[in-house]
C-alpha cells in the first residue's frame, strides 16, 4: 500500500492511498467464501453452489463490501502510522479511472 500527502494546511490534510489490486482480489475471494455457505440457487443443494456462480450472482455486491473492507483498513492504517486524530469521519473517493483489477 503506497501513501502519498497531497494537502497539509492548518488542521486540513489529504492523502493519496493505493491500495493493491492482488489485495482487493484476496478480499473478493474472502467474500465469496464467506457467503458461499448461504447460497441457495436452483439445482444445486443449499451451500453446494461454485464460487464462480456466486461470484456471478452476487458479483457487485461482494466487489462493493471488498473495497468497503479494504478502504476502511487502509485508513485505519493510515491514522496509526500518520499517528493523526482526525475530529470527524474522513471523506473518501476513488481516484479518477478506477478500473477492478488495477492497483
Amino acid at each position: 500500500m503506497q501513501i502519498v500527502e497531497t494537502t497539509n494546511e492548518g488542521l486540513k490534510r489529504a492523502y493519496t492511498v493505493t491500495i493493491p489490486a492482488q489485495t482487493i482480489t484476496s478480499k473478493i475471494e474472502g467474500e465469496v467464501q464467506k457467503i458461499a455457505p448461504q447460497v441457495k440457487m436452483p439445482g444445486f443443494r443449499a451451500g453446494k453452489v461454485p464460487a464462480n456462480l456466486v461470484k456471478k450472482l452476487h458479483g457487485p455486491a461482494i466487489h462493493q463490501e471488498a473495497l468497503n473492507t479494504s478502504i476502511k483498513e487502509a485508513m485505519d492504517k493510515l491514522v496509526a502510522e500518520k499517528a493523526l486524530r482526525p475530529a470527524m469521519n474522513p471523506d473518501v473517493a476513488l481516484g479518477e479511472g478506477y478500473e477492478e483489477g488495477k492497483d
